[in-house]
């Protein structure tokens, strides 16, 4: 399997998904804090 490196954002963004998928976590949680993330991203 090939290694693919991921940028901060991008990587945090993972962690979350991942998280969720595997702990079995809120979505609408995830949900919020990746769009949170998302709009941070927008304004700079």
């Amino acid at each position: 399997m090939r290694q693919v490196s991921l940028r901060m954002n991008e990587l945090e963004k993972y962690n979350v998904i991942k998280e969720l998928v595997d702990h079995n976590r809120n979505k609408n949680r995830a949900k919020e804090k990746l769009e949170k993330e998302n709009n941070l991203e927008n304004k700079t």
